[in-house]
């Protein structure tokens, strides 16, 4: 039974180093730092929860959840302005579809208490079955959250090929210009993206928002959201994100007007606010680092029209 227990502790003892050893080696490696905890198959995602993890969330009364079209598009600076920099956050990460975040509001909600509105600022990429959704293990942020584990955390949730396909990217995703990869996050949450023309992704300037499709799948999960939104006595509201006017002739505007009359019959159906950022006009490409991705200058004018339409929206209930 001795030898049992020894082989048990060795095995444990060992187990343990052997963690240590490459959490230590991806640390070093990734310019003194390590990934985020693995909680899901996204790294923006983790990142954001680690993130969540340092702030006072019985206050925050306003966030912004959803995709990169939230992430990098939306500026804090001017919605911290309107909504209060302490009652404030943005809790988007990259690829986060309408049904992503309908099972985020369903896990989450009990961590905002005085939650009072919530904006998603999204593109059809959004509300299209062409992406994959997000994997999140939500008992597991659970933990994390309601605990201080410190470095244990990465024992808890240890995926050697997760630590070994990010730490790398570290570097690159602390940085704020010329990426389109930051993960550097302002304090209320935003990565807005500074890139010079000089760095702009050629492949990512000739993409297109009209090749997604609207999927139905997704459109019933964002009916059902706004509906437990409702329950919970929290205001929705719905911002399409423009794509750069170049990209737009009418046959493409055409489909472009049919898939926002899909989606705008749903959010006005519940009695939320939905806001048609092409009814501004077209957004000169000057605004852009890709083909829907806002520069500072188009995220501060965009932010800037959300908050104006939200002022008008607000004052008519």
């Amino acid at each position: 039974m001795k030898k049992f227990i020894y082989k048990i502790i060795f095995y444990c003892f060992f187990v343990i180093c052997l963690i240590s050893s490459l959490l230590y080696y991806f640390y070093i490696k990734g310019g003194n730092d390590l990934p985020a905890p693995y909680f899901s198959n996204s790294i923006s995602f983790n990142e954001k929860i680690e993130f969540l993890k340092e702030k006072d969330l019985l206050e925050i009364q306003t966030v912004v959840i959803g995709s990169s079209m939230s992430l990098n598009n939306v500026d804090s600076k001017v919605m911290s302005e309107y909504f209060g920099k302490t009652k404030y956050l943005n809790l988007a990460s990259w690829g986060f579809k309408i049904s992503d975040g309908k099972e985020y509001i369903s896990n989450m909600l009990k961590y905002f208490p005085d939650l009072r509105l919530i904006i998603i600022s999204a593109n059809f990429m959004d509300i299209s079955d062409k992406l994959q959704n997000i994997t999140v293990d939500y008992t597991s942020i659970d933990r994390f959250l309601n605990n201080n584990l410190g470095i244990f955390n990465y024992f808890a949730w240890f995926n050697l090929k997760y630590y070994k396909d990010n730490y790398q990217l570290n570097n690159e995703r602390k940085k704020r210009i010329n990426t389109y990869q930051t993960l550097d996050f302002d304090e209320n949450g935003g990565a807005l993206l500074d890139i010079d023309k000089n760095h702009i992704n050629k492949l990512r300037w000739k993409k297109d928002v009209t090749e997604f499709d609207i999927s139905d799948r997704e459109l019933k999960n964002l009916e059902s959201m706004i509906e437990l939104l409702s329950k919970n006595n929290i205001r929705f509201v719905l911002v399409i994100s423009p794509q750069r006017s170049s990209l737009i002739d009418s046959t493409k505007q055409l489909s472009i007007d049919r898939k926002i009359r899909k989606i705008s019959s749903i959010v006005k159906k519940k009695n939320s606010f939905f806001i048609n950022s092409y009814e501004k006009g077209l957004w000169d490409d000057s605004l852009y680092v890709d083909y829907a991705h806002f520069n500072l200058k188009g995220a501060r004018k965009f932010t800037e029209f959300i908050v104006d339409e939200l002022k008008k929206k607000l004052n008519e209930r």
